[in-house]
């Protein structure tokens, strides 16, 4: 099955929608980078559109797409960024429910236009925006997760050991999202497997148990 990565906001090809709604062999699962929510960051950072324009994307791919997972990337304390403008990603995290997420601190770069901007933010205080909103998700995450046990799901073998499995369902891509551990499991690498979520781990991915 296919998985569509990095697709940016602002020109998303709505057509896609329906690919992602009736296609068999597409995901509903889509990486969609927003970078911010704060109007006035994502102005300083040359990016299209606002922040209203952002959660206005992501609620038509909801509505248009039922049950599809959305991961995003946010960056932390870009020159400019306020308290307001970092506790507006932290309310974005929630409201959206989104666990799905990789967060960074922004790192300035000689020779890039960010470079010269002037309202340098602290990088102590970038790390601990980037942790707030890292906590914001881990919250989201618990909750969503723990939500699916006693649900049965199918999951793409990646591993095989000698008495499990481990895969990932259509919800988490590899290497960046969550995995899901199948117990007693004989299942091949490449395999799709039915399981039952029977637990969630410490870091909120799946313990299951195969499906009768």
């Amino acid at each position: 099955k296919l998985r569509l990565m990095y697709a940016y906001p602002n020109r998303f090809p709505w057509e896609l929608t329906r690919l992602l709604r009736e296609h068999p062999r597409v995901l509903r699962y889509l990486d969609i980078p927003v970078q911010h929510v704060a109007t006035p960051v994502l102005r300083a950072m040359k990016r299209a559109g606002s922040g209203d324009q952002v959660r206005a994307i992501l609620d038509r791919l909801r509505e248009e797409v039922p049950g599809i997972t959305l991961r995003t990337t946010l960056l932390l304390g870009f020159p400019g960024e306020t308290d307001e403008d970092a506790a507006a990603a932290v309310e974005f995290v929630h409201t959206y429910g989104i666990g799905r997420l990789g967060a960074f601190a922004y790192s300035p770069e000689e020779g890039t236009s960010s470079f010269e901007l002037g309202g340098r933010v602290d990088e102590r205080v970038a790390k601990q925006r980037v942790a707030a909103v890292l906590a914001a998700r881990d919250a989201v995450l618990a909750a969503a997760q723990r939500a699916r046990i006693g649900a049965t799901l199918e999951v793409l073998v990646d591993e095989s050991h000698a008495t499990r499995v481990v895969g990932r369902p259509d919800s988490d891509a590899p290497e960046v999202d969550l995995i899901a551990t199948i117990e007693g499991s004989r299942a091949k690498v490449g395999e799709r497997v039915r399981a039952v979520v029977v637990d969630v781990d410490a870091e909120h991915n799946l313990i299951c148990r195969e499906a009768p």
